[in-house]
């Protein structure tokens, strides 16, 4: 095929592939929180969930990012992870007692078994969630 044509049907179907149920499935998201679907989300299930609390503008809530993905794909399917705005929902903040970002609460069982300020290792959390999954 010349450079510059595109196979439209090869492309179509390459993406089809791709986005199909099943792989959709298979992949573990980071859910966004916040107040208006907190209940939905988080308030009445039972299995336990990582928040990362951060905004756009905090770069320490920028490199915990990947992490927060990371461990979305290690621990899919035993935990829910999930990230609140905190410039969005202030009142979720005051509510878990958050005052610094980026924090982080894991909850098992309704109740908050660890909870950091700032940066956190990858493997320190994987650590902490491997106690309870």
């Amino acid at each position: 095929m010349p450079l510059g044509r595109l196979d439209y049907k090869q492309s179509y179907k390459t993406i089809k592939t791709i986005l199909s149920p099943i792989n959709l499935n298979q992949l573990q998201m980071v859910v966004e929180v916040s107040q208006s679907n907190w209940d939905e989300e988080l308030e009445n299930i039972d299995t336990p969930f990582l928040i990362s609390f951060w905004a756009g503008w905090c770069g320490p809530c920028q490199a915990l990012n990947p992490v927060i993905e990371d461990l979305s794909e290690i621990f899919a399917h035993k935990i829910k992870v999930c990230r609140l705005n905190a410039d969005h929902d202030p009142a979720l903040c005051d509510a878990f007692g958050v005052k610094k970002i980026p924090a982080l609460l894991f909850v098992v069982d309704k109740k908050i078994v660890a909870q950091y300020e700032g940066f956190v290792s990858k493997e320190e959390l994987e650590d902490e969630i491997r106690q309870y999954v």
